[in-house]
């Protein structure tokens, strides 16, 4: 992405939890990747879930229009970390998502709020929600948020 700013790989002045103190602060990039990690069935307890999971959860939440915006090139509908926490369900999940950041799951839930929508449009940059063309962007976003 030579040229433009990888909204990913930002720093943030977040405090970093002492677990995480042998790492580099947490970056947007360390939220997008465990997001990553989830939709890919690669998270412990995430077993399943992938962006179908995702998005029944948001449309069950009664969030479907928030999600659908992420999903177009209009503005974003913001989603709070409370309903986002409510969406992702198991502590269990939220801990472990947080822990594969390097951040407390309070911080967590607050930074995917906002990377999260991000994430989305970058695996429906055409509004798609067709499983093998989101599999496709993930392999895409995974390689571009890999350091």
């Amino acid at each position: 992405m030579a040229g433009k700013d990888n909204i990913f790989e930002k720093e943030s002045p977040t405090r970093v939890e002492p677990a995480a103190a042998s790492r580099a602060p947490s970056t947007d990039g360390d939220v997008a990747r465990a997001l990553v990690d989830l939709l890919d069935g690669a998270v412990k307890g995430g077993e399943g879930f992938d962006f179908g999971r995702l998005q029944k959860r948001f449309v069950d939440a009664g969030m479907s229009v928030e999600f659908r915006s992420w999903m177009t090139r209009k503005p974003n509908l913001d989603v709070s970390p409370a309903r986002l926490r409510d969406v992702l369900g198991e502590d269990e999940l939220v801990v472990e998502l947080a822990s594969r950041a390097g951040i407390d799951p309070t911080e967590f839930l607050k930074r995917a709020a906002v990377v999260l929508p991000r994430v989305v449009r970058d695996l429906t940059p055409f509004g798609e929600d067709d499983p093998r063309a989101v599999r496709m962007h993930l392999q895409g976003l995974r390689k571009r948020i890999r350091v």
